[in-house]
């Protein structure tokens, strides 16, 4: 991380990442989630006297991470996707947002369903049909019991 005045840096050490406590907007009905960023001190062990603090909300973190996600160099994009890749609660939720994605997302049930055709086993779950994926039962009804279906089907191709 690094902060600058014009010319003079204030800060230039790696960033550390935590909590702050939640602010309460001036309508008193919301807490909006907060994150502090501040120079991490075992990088560099001359640091201001006054810690550089920056506090990012939620719709900062969301402008954050989509301009990392669009951004025109692919180490930017993979370190979200390490990020989420190491966190499998965030996996497992988006997996399943995929699996399941509303019609208002139909660029996202076509990739699912393109992906899905790539693993030959997918197709033998009994009840499935790729272009279902979405809202429908015969996709939920797969999802719920792939697993075991999987493992399965992945035998029946290894013994052909």
């Amino acid at each position: 991380m690094r902060v600058k005045r014009g010319e003079h840096t204030d800060l230039e050490a790696r960033a550390k990442a935590e909590p702050a406590d939640d602010v309460l907007t001036r309508d008193y009905y919301t807490l909006r989630p907060q994150i502090r960023l501040t120079g991490d001190s075992t990088d560099h062990p001359t640091q201001p006297e006054t810690p550089t603090e920056v506090t990012l909300d939620g719709n900062d973190v969301a402008n954050l991470v989509e301009c990392a996600i669009r951004h025109p160099t692919p180490n930017m994009r993979y370190a979200v996707l390490a990020a989420i890749w190491n966190h499998a609660d965030s996996f497992r939720q988006i997996f399943r947002f995929g699996l399941d994605a509303p019609d208002g997302f139909p660029e996202i049930r076509k990739i699912v369903t393109e992906e899905l055709g790539k693993f030959p086993f997918y197709a033998k779950i009994d009840g499935f049909q790729p272009g279902q994926v979405g809202r429908t039962a015969a996709a939920a009804d797969a999802v719920a019991g792939a697993p075991a279906q999987w493992q399965a089907a992945i035998r029946q191709d290894e013994t052909k």
